[in-house]
């Protein structure tokens, strides 16, 4: 029994042998089919790329004479970068320097000097721009989902516009802009529209230009935004306009320095025939011949230093601070110094929102006569100034001189 019994021990050895030999077996011959498939694989890839090399190469050969002897630049056709720009023309000189990882650009910089440039930067503008001249350095850096665009020594040139060695930087995450940096010599805004539009960016800011539609010019700008942290800008507005929406007034030719940093600074205010209009909030149109004087900035309060206004109807010196903490309900601290050579001249100027019995009275009662160094003292929310339940007030003293007034009016 015993020697039964090693005899059907040894017989299963045997067989455990026999079996693992034959996984052994079929796991090689697994690997070969799987190499074979591998290798015919990679053949036929050499094959196609023999082939295509081939053509290429056809192609070249027969575009050498249309190239001439001249050093010529030939790139391949999928080379892919994560920007959506679109270039129909261009001719100039183009130096390169790429950084690929994965197959995908990381990081290109870029020297350039184009002429007679037809493209589009943007995907979802339909309408291209056509440069004259743009030259300057570049860089495009793609890191971790965040996109560094920058260009320094930029001169950019179109039939409207021309721009000398300015230069910005666009730092975006997720498509969205996290800041933004420009340096510009000179830039008249109505042209820009054009550039605006070409930026994939901002959409933010093309809702507030298209609310707004700014015109005029700009000059010696310095501008540094970062979302929701900072805003430095500083420059010069030429002829400057704006129209008037929700609460802000709208108004034109404003020409003026600044300098403001994170809702701190200052507006250096130096315009000829500025015109203001809001028409909720005025009668009509009010055109100045002068505006002049400083106002500082601090957070919600605008404060005014000898800032004139004048006109053939009225001469106006104000100082004092305006909050606008709410704009609906400006918060007004001012002194007025007054001069008016005819007050019958000065209805237009009477704010729409007066009490409608003081604005009859207003109207019809000071018929001549003329204000001189009449000194207005203002306190209390701008729309409550003639209501006599609120908490504002107003007190005038000053010369009335040669009046006419009937005081009770039908």
């Amino acid at each position: 029994w015993l020697t039964a019994q090693a005899a059907r021990t040894a017989g299963r050895a045997e067989l455990d042998t026999a079996e693992a030999a034959m996984l052994e077996a079929k796991k090689k011959h697994d690997e070969a089919t799987s190499a074979l498939a591998t290798a015919e694989k990679k053949l036929s890839d050499s094959q196609a790329r023999a082939a295509l090399l081939d053509e290429s190469a056809a192609k070249l050969e027969q575009a050498l004479a249309l190239l001439g002897s001249e050093p010529f630049l030939v790139v391949n056709g999928d080379i892919w970068i994560d920007y959506p720009f679109d270039v129909k023309q261009g001719y100039g000189d183009l130096k390169l320097n790429l950084v690929f990882i994965k197959n995908k650009i990381q990081e290109v910089k870029t020297s350039f000097s184009v002429e007679n440039y037809i493209g589009n930067f943007n995907d979802n503008q339909d309408k291209y721009i056509n440069i004259l001249e743009l030259s300057g350095s570049a860089i495009f850096d793609n890191n971790n989902n965040v996109k560094k665009i920058a260009s320094t020594n930029l001169n950019f040139k179109t039939n409207n516009i021309d721009i000398q060695n300015s230069a910005f930087e666009v730092l975006v995450k997720d498509n969205v802009a996290q800041s933004f940096k420009l340096k510009l010599n000179q830039l008249n805004i109505d042209a820009a529209e054009s550039i605006i539009n070409q930026t994939p960016f901002f959409e933010e800011l093309k809702s507030y230009l298209d609310d707004y539609s700014p015109t005029g010019d700009i000059k010696n700008l310095q501008l540094s935004w970062k979302k929701n942290k900072e805003l430095i800008a500083a420059g010069s507005l030429i002829n400057f306009g704006i129209n008037s929406h929700n609460e802000f007034p709208g108004f034109k030719n404003l020409t003026a320095s600044f300098d403001i940093k994170n809702n701190k600074g200052f507006l250096d205010i130096t315009s000829k025939n500025i015109t203001f209009n809001q028409e909720d909030k005025l009668r009509t149109n009010l055109t100045f011949d002068t505006f002049n004087g400083v106002i500082k900035i601090d957070g919600d309060d605008y404060k005014f230093t000898n800032v004139l206004l004048n006109n053939n109807d009225l001469n106006l010196l104000t100082s004092g601070t305006v909050n606008l903490k709410n704009l609906k309900q400006p918060d007004l601290d001012l002194t007025i110094t007054l001069s008016a050579p005819d007050i019958s001249r000065i209805k237009k100027y009477y704010p729409k929102n007066t009490d409608p019995d003081l604005l009859n009275w207003l109207d019809t009662s000071l018929l001549a006569g003329s204000i001189e160094n009449t000194k207005i003292t203002i306190k209390g929310e701008l729309d409550k100034l003639f209501d006599k339940n609120a908490n504002s007030n107003i007190q005038i003293t000053g010369s009335y001189n040669n009046a006419n007034i009937e005081y009770a009016t039908s």
